[in-house]
């Protein structure tokens, strides 16, 4: 995604999450984690660099149609949960 610029837009997961407090010594890695393909890329810190300044969420868009959100609870909408920011507050 890297090489896409500002072409392309992405947002953390939680791999991304786990990948950067790995690097950053907040947490350890899980016995099955392969990030030692980043972590130990010649490039590493450029890619870190660019995953921290990746966004956690943004607002698309989107038909207001009913339904789950990653595993949200309830019934809402993407704009719904955007604005209120928190998705589970109940169904």
């Amino acid at each position: 995604m890297m090489g896409y610029g500002d072409a392309a837009r992405c947002l953390l997961g939680n791999h991304d999450l786990n990948l950067l407090a790995v690097a950053q010594g907040v947490r350890k890695p899980h016995r099955k984690d392969t990030l030692h393909t980043v972590l130990e890329a010649p490039d590493r810190t450029a890619m870190l660099d660019w995953l921290r300044q990746q966004r956690l969420a943004m607002l698309l868009a989107l038909p207001s149609k009913p339904g789950t959100i990653n595993g949200a609870c309830g019934r809402t909408t993407c704009v719904d949960s955007y604005k209120n920011n928190s998705i589970c507050k109940g169904s």
